[in-house]
């Protein structure tokens, strides 16, 4: 799960979230994601998927990464390098966390 800063919409229009899964896409073939499901509201997302390579922080660094840029270039809205990349450590780490939450209950 990921959501828009200060519960801020992060999904404007339809051709948002396609540009969203079109990434998402990408990261799953990239990093051999198995999406199990997924929701997109307004102001967030869930996903519900499973890292064969155990590289999903790294996938939804790529993801939220781009999604991200491509964000706040469709709203002309600049925003720090240094912000994004905090964001995007701060969702590896959770991620890692989860990944380990769910590799202990799967054993």
């Amino acid at each position: 799960m990921n959501r828009g800063a200060k519960g801020q919409n992060v999904f404007f229009n339809v051709d948002q979230c396609d540009r969203f899964l079109d990434l998402f896409g990408q990261a799953v073939s990239r990093y051999g994601i198995r999406v199990h499901g997924f929701a997109i509201m307004p102001n967030h997302f869930h996903l519900l998927v499973e890292s064969v390579e155990g590289n999903l922080g790294q996938a939804m660094k790529y993801v939220c990464f781009q999604y991200g840029f491509y964000l706040n270039r469709a709203q002309y809205k600049p925003v720090s390098y240094l912000s994004l990349v905090s964001a995007a450590h701060r969702l590896t780490d959770r991620l890692e966390q989860i990944e380990k939450t769910l590799k202990t209950r799967v054993l």
